[in-house]
């Protein structure tokens, strides 16, 4: 299995066709055997589907990603995971040990400056909340602040994801 994450360096990156590079990550028994880096060969629609298809691509892991992209890698039998975040070894080794869901983040439009997703607020439980802090470390534009031991979502939520899949008990949700 062959395991693209849409990548800036070693993190990955908030919206697909814009990354700077391609970790992949090659897994047998749900273990990374092997990596590579692939620069980025360069964002034209249509392209990078078939580009990482032709490199036996299985799964692409990423924060966020246009709708026209999803339904060519859907056809072509690849699974898609959007609404990662951290590193990306971390997100192949999650996604490996079945803790890496997508959370369907699309980016509906190319002027959005960086801010992918639904761009809707997440919803925090705050019976569940426990006050951690975990999301708040991995929120890409700083949405999240603790008040009174509860995590609070602002306006400036892009919808990422990375929140939802961090959080230990599940206190958060799309």
């Amino acid at each position: 299995m062959k395991i693209a994450v849409a990548s800036e360096n070693e993190m990955v990156t908030g919206h697909f066709g814009h990354c700077i590079n391609f970790n992949i990550f090659e897994a047998e028994n749900n273990q990374i055997i092997k990596s590579e880096s692939i620069d980025n060969p360069g964002h034209k629609p249509g392209f990078l589907p078939v580009f990482l298809s032709e490199r036996g691509v299985n799964v692409i892991i990423s924060g966020g990603m246009g709708q026209g992209a999803i339904d060519i890698f859907n056809a072509k039998n690849i699974e898609v995971i959007t609404g990662a975040a951290g590193n990306a070894k971390a997100a192949a080794n999650n996604y490996l040990q079945g803790k890496l869901v997508s959370t369907g983040s699309v980016c509906h439009e190319h002027q959005h400056h960086d801010e992918c997703g639904e761009h809707t607020k997440v919803k925090v439980d705050e019976e569940k909340c426990v006050g951690c802090g975990q999301c708040i470390a991995v929120c890409p534009v700083e949405a999240i602040s603790l008040n009174n031991g509860v995590a609070t979502v602002s306006d400036a939520c892009v919808t990422c994801g990375a929140c939802v899949n961090t959080c230990p008990v599940e206190a958060i949700a799309l």
